[in-house]
């Protein structure tokens, strides 16, 4: 990642060299300034030849058949002044974006939609055996969605939001391959599938997707469907798209600052959390055990109170009668009885069960989402590369060749003229993609940014605040069912 930060949004390197264009134009960016320009694909006059080589991806055409002109700087200055007062009110800030964003994504955070899945019976038999999953999905709890699924179908599914939505935070998939016939991990995969269901349902950009709805709502054989609808559009979501104007007008350098000071502590955050959940799993099963401890003092108790040597133990003391003997098994007969009420305050709260993986599931959520985020670090390095540089270097130099052309022959009409001309006309309109794409790219990296810092809030409180409460709720039946021994 050794590009400048206005092409590359992981890098704050400021000494690179830059490229020549709208990025580097601070008045432009601005301004939100268009400046007029007609691309020529016969010819290219002298004028345009000796104007900057830089392109604007954002330019507008005003008209199709405007004349190619040199425009002065007191005029490119007046344009200017005069496209900011008119577009002034509709231009709004980042922090307005922002707002708006998060107000979008409240609707999001709070898991509305919700997924049960269910490991149904193997199907088929020798090397055609395999395993499909019962899917219920229930929408603000006013639709409700049945579906059968096989975990190719959630692979499938997941290498089409790789190449969809490559910038985007796409939740884990737990692992394909499995030892045979294992129960501990065959559990694991359906708590891994349960999570990939519930964060891509709830994700303001995958839960509204086609394909995503098909997945979740339409019972049918999913992989003969995908196989019989050859239209599935496999393109990345930038595809035809154009980067908003309000967003470049108002881009600040801050907030990819402190997009990369967040992305240089996912590691030590998801160690955190990791850390969390092994101390959560801990404590859940050292308090299991104690109880599984209890019930063996409730049979020694029972024992007890059943046993007559207690009878033959308390005969050497004078003047004890047979009611003070049947007054103490009475007590310890009781006191078992509580003892075991109290034993059984988690089976009443659900504590092992309900609560546990409740309480579990949403530290592993957790931690599946600082995976998703260190994933689209890692696909970001592999896939937003450019040849922006390259290109206007290119450009440049077939331009100051094509200019001692001219000078030295004005009239000449060669072939080689014609050659560099389209040469030029293809490569600025290549450069104008590749800077387009790396705005549009930068933008979703902020909304998915923004997604994080929301969902990793709302978490932290939610995760944090369910695991005590449940926690004080339990000690606090456990103080209670105590006390009544007493």
């Amino acid at each position: 990642m050794d590009q400048i930060d206005d092409l590359n949004p992981w890098s704050e390197t400021d000494n690179k060299k830059k490229v020549r264009s709208v990025l580097d134009d601070e008045l432009a960016n601005k301004a939100n300034n268009h400046k007029s320009e007609t691309w020529k694909t016969s010819k290219l006059n002298e004028s345009n030849l000796k104007s900057s080589s830089s392109v604007n991806i954002f330019e507008e055409h005003t008209s199709s058949n405007m004349k190619d002109q040199t425009v002065s700087k007191s005029d490119y200055l007046q344009a200017v002044h005069n496209n900011k007062q008119g577009d002034e009110e509709h231009v709004k800030s980042l922090d307005s974006w922002f707002s708006d964003l998060r107000e979008e994504y409240s609707e999001y955070i709070t898991f509305p939609v919700t997924v049960d899945i269910k490991q149904l019976d193997p199907k088929g038999v020798a090397f055609f055996k395999h395993i499909e999953y019962e899917i219920t999905v229930n929408y603000n709890q006013c639709e409700k969605f049945v579906v059968n699924r096989r975990y190719s179908d959630f692979f499938w599914l997941m290498e089409y939001y790789n190449q969809k939505y490559p910038f985007r935070l796409l939740p884990e998939l737990p692992p394909k391959i499995i030892p045979k016939n294992d129960a501990i991990y065959l559990k694991r995969r359906l708590e891994g599938l349960m999570m990939f269901s519930k964060l891509a349902l709830n994700h303001p950009k995958l839960s509204k997707n086609e394909i995503t709805s098909v997945f979740f709502q339409v019972d049918c054989e999913f992989a003969s469907w995908r196989k019989s609808n050859n239209k599935i559009d496999f393109f990345d979501e930038f595809l035809n798209q154009k980067i908003d104007q309000h967003f470049l007008s108002n881009w600040d350098k801050k907030y990819m600052s402190l997009f990369i000071a967040s992305v240089g502590t996912l590691d030590k955050q998801s160690n955190m959390w990791k850390n969390m959940c092994a101390h959560v799993e801990r404590k859940f099963a050292k308090e299991k055990e104690l109880f599984n401890e209890g019930f063996k003092l409730i049979k020694e108790l029972e024992d007890m109170s059943l046993d007559n040597t207690i009878g033959d133990t308390f005969s050497l003391i004078e003047h004890l009668n047979f009611i003070e003997i049947h007054e103490t098994k009475s007590y310890i007969a009781d006191l078992k009885e509580k003892y075991k009420k109290f034993l059984d305050t988690p089976k009443t709260h659900g504590y092992f069960t309900d609560v546990h993986d409740e309480v579990i599931s949403s530290f592993k959520v957790m931690l599946l989402t600082f995976e998703s985020m260190k994933s689209l670090k890692e696909r970001f390095d592999v896939l937003s590369g450019n040849n922006i540089f390259a290109l206007n270097d290119k450009i440049e130099q077939n331009i100051q060749y094509l200019n001692t052309m001219i000078k030295s022959n004005p009239d000449s009409k060669s072939q080689e003229y014609d050659s560099i001309q389209k040469t030029i006309i293809r490569d600025k309109l290549e450069l104008r993609e590749q800077l387009n794409r790396q705005w549009l790219i930068k933008k979703c990296i902020m909304e998915e940014f923004l997604w994080f810092n929301e969902f990793v809030q709302y978490m932290n409180d939610s995760v944090l605040k369910c695991y005590i409460n449940e926690s004080a709720s339990f000690i606090s039946a456990c103080s209670k069912n105590y006390n009544d021994m007493v």
